[in-house]
């Protein structure tokens, strides 16, 4: 389906002859004496020459995105979600150009977003994927540091951060803030940390691009929205609560992050998903890797990975709890 290949992949004609190219080598590889090319292989040339495109932009804090969201775990209702700001971003273009809307608009209707919810629930991931989807590397910046935690951020640090991803055609990921109800009435934020803050969303909101912000949070939003002004959050178009992965997202996490060339001996992923409940993606993926790490330590006989050493690693992550760090961070709330 040429169609949804092009709308998915917005490439150039530069890069649409090497995707055809890398699609023509995979076919060859395949069988050489009859090569035929498949729609998937012209999907792989475009996700190559997508991730070439993404490694040549150059900026500070820059995060080159991986894969789409064809390869991200979540929810089916958050997925839905993040498709329809993909939808709407590629939309600008007929929108502002076949459809004839005015230029004075695009100021005001770009594509914003907060997503909400536990650490290690798939924020970044998520952000990640759309900026793959739509071509984009993504400028990811610690809120609490552009909003004074340094003693150095003003209005003008604020707005030079926005235009700067603005210039590079970035996705703008606003990160680093964590929310405790239990602690949000012993914080306490300053009158200018609370300004800038409104500042920052007011800024969202008139950015021309995709702007998204993240926030941990484990009980609800209460604590940010009471330090916005009235009205504020209406400008975010997107409000994506996340969850940690269910039993069905988690079997899915456990069979991709186990990969297909690690032996392994008589996994059940069903028993691996219910003895994870209420682990988070990070931890998941630190219990894949403790337990490969310990398998590569065995005899060569016996040098596999075990449920014996899944359930090991599982436990060790649930003892690990939420560290010194964990709780140093989650103090840095606005």
């Amino acid at each position: 389906d040429l169609d949804d290949i092009s709308l998915k992949y917005e490439l150039t004609g530069g890069y649409i002859k090497n995707a055809v190219i890398s699609a023509l080598q995979l076919a060859v590889g395949r069988n050489s004496p009859s090569p035929m090319v498949t729609e998937n292989d012209i999907v792989e040339g475009c996700k190559k020459q997508m991730r070439g495109a993404l490694q040549m932009a150059e900026f500070d804090e820059r995060v080159v995105p991986l894969s789409g969201l064809d390869d991200l775990i979540v929810s089916d209702e958050v997925k839905d979600q993040l498709k329809a700001i993909v939808s709407i971003e590629k939309a600008r273009g007929v929108l502002f150009g076949q459809f004839g809307f005015d230029d004075s608009m695009r100021g005001c209707q770009g594509t914003t977003a907060l997503f909400w919810g536990p650490r290690g629930s798939g924020k970044q991931n998520a952000a990640e994927a759309i900026g793959f989807e739509l071509g984009k590397p993504l400028k990811v910046t610690d809120l609490p540091q552009l909003l004074g935690k340094s003693g150095k951020a003003n209005a003008s640090t604020v707005k030079e951060c926005f235009k700067e991803a603005r210039l590079m055609d970035a996705v703008l990921v606003l990160g680093g803030i964590s929310l405790n109800a239990s602690e949000g009435q012993r914080g306490s934020s300053s009158v200018e940390d609370i300004r800038l803050l409104n500042l920052v969303v007011r800024e969202m909101t008139r950015f021309p691009g995709i702007c998204i912000m993240q926030i941990d949070v484990v009980d609800s939003l209460d604590i940010f929205v009471s330090r916005l002004e009235k009205g504020l959050l209406d400008g975010l178009k997107y409000l994506v609560p996340f969850h940690y992965p269910d039993m069905y997202c988690r079997k899915k996490l456990w069979k991709k992050r186990l990969p297909d060339t690690l032996p392994k001996k008589s996994l059940d992923y069903s028993e691996l998903a219910r003895l994870s409940d209420e682990l988070n993606t990070t931890q998941i993926g630190n219990a894949v890797y403790r337990s490969a790490a310990q398998a590569a330590l065995k005899d060569e006989n016996s040098r596999f990975v075990t449920m014996a050493d899944l359930r090991s690693a599982i436990e060790k992550e649930r003892q690990r709890g939420v560290s010194a760090v964990d709780r140093y961070v989650r103090a840095q709330y606005i």
